[in-house]
């Protein structure tokens, strides 16, 4: 066959008299994936034009719905000079998407490599009555390239037409084929099922079938076919397509991803926890899509696995019902972000508390709404150590910050509230008070009754200014003898006033002594001070401090206010 001048005039001419009239979109692209060529099919399908589509990268179609693991395959296998064939979501000129088979060949002309895609919609192929014995011989070097067993029988079950692929499924040439009956090709074991098939083809019936078996090329090939008929024009029959393809690999993928399945399925009946799969269609109804784990964490919390694939619109009684809004902002922010979700929440059952941690992974399925994906663990064990831990940290804190003897605030505790204080004047201008408080002679307590009877006037004077001060004014003893008073929202008018009243009830306060039959009392001296703008701590605390050694330099049993 001369070959003299067409060869030159490839990829584009020879396409147009093999694929212009072929029913399956067609496009050709160059090594930079730039469309060279589309035929009147791909016009058909996409809604764009072959003068809007040359020039221009196949993503003109792209859904945004077919991963990228696909095209990484894709350009994987094509680079090998494989023939690669899958399945694409694809979006037409106007929006709406179709999925579609495609066959993408990698041909190499003249040390130029360019990339053949014929796409397939096998249900308007079975709708449609083509003249598929003219079409598959025009198409024959395309066809030829597919990975898809092809033949054509007339209605006597003579073979008119055989691709290479479906020839060496038999382990012949294609000419051997072309002219013999189906019964001298088919093994004996194939036969009379297939003749059965063949039969309903030829009286109308599109017929699907699976078969495997040995071939010349593997020891065992699963084939999923289809038998096409064809009539003329006049609606006579005049024989069947068969359209066959090698799905041995996408059944092994099924078999070992049932296996895995019941793998998975024997691990999560024994994790420690619940693995789920919840979902939240469009409408806003919940379903539990899997629910599989430990019996007993069902018991525990009341769940039952058989929730799996009902409509679990009472999802919310599950939780807390005080806790139920919160988990609605958790739902919202995780669909907003599609973030994964964190929730810990108590199931309370026979009286008892029972603590689960919940992680899951949201994912949009497409018209199925979102889907979150997670494990759910049983933490009550950590929760009651945490609560416990919780609870000495707080007793601790409280130690640490209250004087054992008085049980008032100790100078740890005092120095922040005044600090609180100073910030809260420097936002809102509310001003307050600080009053040092000194008992006197308090050494002549300790030295004429001993420690114990000072202990008793030290428990003594903080009952006082506890009972004399309002709830929100802070008493502290911050030294031996010494107290300290943080008057919030207080001026220095109401201070003296209030310091007036603690020197009267002092004064008048007596203590007995029990081991010794016997009363004391004891007075004490207070300075105090108003804080200033922007005025530092140390400044205010030594301000007090003179204040206070005022008052006792003038006699004890007094207070010396600043003013």
């Amino acid at each position: 066959m001369e070959h003299t001048g067409l060869i030159d005039q490839l990829p584009l001419s020879l396409l147009e008299k093999a694929l212009v009239d072929l029913k399956s979109p067609v496009v050709l692209t160059d090594r930079e994936a730039r469309i060279l060529y589309v035929n009147r099919a791909f016009e058909e399908t996409t809604g764009y034009s072959s003068e809007e589509a040359l020039g221009r990268n196949p993503r003109i179609l792209q859904s945004g719905f077919t991963g990228n693991e696909k095209f990484t395959d894709l350009w994987e296998t094509l680079d090998k000079g494989l023939c690669w064939l899958g399945e694409f979501i694809n979006k037409r000129k106007d929006g709406t998407l179709y999925s579609e088979a495609a066959a993408i060949v990698p041909m190499t002309v003249q040390d130029e490599t360019y990339y053949l895609a014929v796409k397939f919609d096998l249900s308007p192929i079975m709708e449609r009555r083509i003249e598929l014995e003219e079409l598959l011989w025009e198409a024959q070097m395309v066809l030829d390239s597919l990975p898809i067993y092809i033949s054509y029988v007339d209605r006597d079950l003579i073979y008119r037409y055989a691709n290479n692929l479906y020839a060496r499924g038999f382990g012949r040439e294609w000419t051997e084929l072309v002219g013999r009956h189906v019964d001298d090709i088919l093994p004996v074991s194939l036969a009379g099922k297939h003749r059965k098939l063949m039969e309903k083809a030829l009286e109308g019936e599109t017929v699907e079938f699976e078969t495997h078996g040995p071939t010349p090329e593997s020891p065992v090939k699963n084939i999923y076919g289809i038998y096409v008929p064809d009539r003329d024009s006049h609606g006579d029959m005049r024989g069947f397509v068969d359209f066959s393809f090698d799905v041995t690999r996408l059944k092994r993928a099924e078999e070992e991803k049932r296996l895995a399945r019941e793998q998975f399925e024997i691990i999560a009946r024994s994790v420690p926890g619940i693995i789920f799969q919840i979902r939240q269609s469009d409408e806003g109804k919940w379903y539990f899509d899997y629910l599989e784990g430990d019996p007993i964490l069902f018991e525990k919390i009341g769940l039952d696995p058989g929730m799996a694939g009902n409509n679990t619109e009472d999802i919310m009684n599950l939780v807390s019902p005080e806790r139920r809004e919160q988990l609605k902002g958790i739902i919202e922010k995780s669909i907003l972000e599609m973030s994964p979700s964190q929730w810990i929440d108590g199931f309370t059952k026979d009286g008892e508390t029972i603590w689960i941690k919940s992680t899951a992974t949201p994912q949009r399925i497409m018209d199925e709404g979102i889907c979150w994906t997670g494990l759910a663990l049983e933490i009550t064990e950590q929760k009651r150590e945490q609560l416990l831990i919780q609870e000495q940290n707080e007793a601790l804190k409280r130690q640490t910050e209250t004087d054992f003897l008085t049980e008032l605030p100790n100078r740890r505790k005092f120095i922040p509230e005044i600090q609180k204080e100073m910030e809260r004047y420097n936002r809102y201008e509310s001003g307050f008070c600080l009053a040092m408080v000194d008992l006197d002679n308090f050494k002549k307590i300790n030295d004429t009754y001993g420690h114990d009877a000072g202990d008793l006037v030290l428990k003594k004077i903080a009952r006082i200014l506890r009972k004399a001060l309002r709830r929100l004014d802070v008493p502290a003893r911050i030294g031996g003898e010494e107290f300290a008073i943080l008057l919030p929202e207080t001026s220095l008018d109401q201070g003296r006033l209030v310091c007036e009243r603690l020197l009267e009830r002092v004064g008048k306060a007596l203590v007995t002594v029990p081991d010794q039959k016997m009363t004391i009392g004891c007075t004490c001296s207070i300075g105090l001070t108003g804080y200033r703008p922007r005025e530092e701590l140390h400044t205010l605390l030594k301000r007090a401090d003179d204040l206070l050694y005022q008052a006792k330099g003038e006699g004890r049993n007094r207070m010396a206010a600043e003013g």
